[in-house]
């Protein structure tokens, strides 16, 4: 299982620093983990099951932030927020983006449709697939 934890942080740990820009007192270095499936009592420092002891350092001599919030408990609509500022509603993208079936997708990787719709979703309300070019 530590096998597991550790795919899931490497592969959906994002890790935002500016590029080119000497580190000095001044500017701190910012490590933001934004991990999908991963509770508050997973990692060590907080008494889970799973040994993380390179996230534990972290938290030992850093700064942990105990009240964070994502947007919304969903992957895509939270990430968008996240890199866009603003509220999932107001982007459009409710819901996690459509599997990645090749029958979704040109072969460039562009969906083919700028909305979908999820089965089950008693709104029926439509997503946006990709965030448009003018969100900064």
């Amino acid at each position: 299982m530590m096998t597991y934890i550790n795919k899931i942080v490497l592969g959906t740990s994002f890790l935002f620093s500016p590029v080119g820009l000497q580190a000095s007192e001044d500017q701190p270095n910012i490590l933001l983990f934004f991990v999908d499936d991963l509770g508050y009592h997973d990692v060590g420092y907080q008494g889970g099951e799973w040994e993380t002891p390179a996230i534990d350092g972290l938290a030992e001599r850093g700064m942990v932030f105990m009240r964070a919030y994502v947007a919304s408990p969903t992957c895509s609509p939270s990430r968008g927020a996240l890199v866009s500022g603003q509220h999932p509603a107001r982007l459009n993208i409710t819901r996690h983006l459509p599997l990645s079936s090749r029958s979704n997708y040109e072969p460039d990787g562009t969906p083919l449709k700028a909305y979908n719709f999820h089965q089950g979703d008693p709104s029926q309300t439509a997503s946006r697939n990709w965030l448009p070019l003018e969100v900064t």
